[in-house]
């Protein structure tokens, strides 16, 4: 029996049939662990989007809100809960001395995968805006570039596109009424004729068919 054992024993130590399971075995790890990371890397990438959407909707609103620095905090804080789905978050907000709001808000973000070596993912966006001031709508000269005046319903910047590009559009017979505020395009802009009820237009570029135009305008600046 000793003897069979040890011609056994020697066998296996001399059969070399599944030498390569071990270190593909071994090589799993490290790839999964790869995919882990990749997975949770996507997910904070989606995150860091979608807070920061939602801090520079909150600071927009919040900062022609009120002027009391609380009650515009806990109004921003409202649109971030709702914009986040009731994810939970802590949150800044600072008033500066030009005038400008400042917010941010920070959300930790558990990861599914990578939790042997991070818990949790910190993610802080921050956004900063300043109230603009009302313009008498539809006066020509207005938006103001110096007074960065806006009395704009709708306000088209037009980022990397040429000057005769129509940014604003209005085919057909839109249902919109946009009563004692203007249209303001950085390019150019077209209403076919529709009676939108705005009270001016303004473009740097062409106006076609819009309710009193004012074509050849300077470039708003994006505050």
């Amino acid at each position: 029996m000793a003897r069979y054992m040890q011609k056994l024993g020697r066998a296996f130590f001399r059969n070399r049939k599944g030498s390569a399971s071990i270190p593909f075995a071994l090589s799993i790890i490290p790839v999964m662990a790869s995919v882990g990371a990749a997975i949770d890397l996507g997910r904070s990438v989606i995150l860091v989007n979608n807070v920061q959407v939602a801090v520079d909707n909150a600071v927009l609103s919040a900062v022609a809100s009120s002027s009391d620095i609380n009650a515009r905090k806990e109004f921003a804080d409202r649109l971030v809960l709702a914009s986040l789905t009731g994810q939970a978050f802590t949150s800044q907000m600072r008033a500066n001395a030009d005038g400008s709001l400042s917010y941010d808000a920070t959300v930790q973000m558990p990861t599914m995968f990578m939790s042997y070596v991070l818990e949790n993912v910190s993610i802080t966006r921050s956004a900063t805006a300043v109230a603009t001031v009302a313009a008498t709508p539809g006066t020509p000269g207005t938006p103001g570039v110096a007074e960065r005046r806006d009395d704009s319903c709708i306000l088209s910047l037009g980022e990397d596109l040429d000057v005769n590009f129509d940014t604003i559009v209005f085919n057909g017979n839109p249902s919109v009424l946009l009563t004692n505020c203007s249209l303001i395009s950085n390019k150019s802009m077209k209403c076919n004729g529709n009676n939108i009820g705005a009270a001016a237009s303004y473009a740097r570029g062409s106006i076609t068919a819009c309710p009193n135009p004012h074509p050849g305008q300077d470039e708003y600046p994006d505050i």
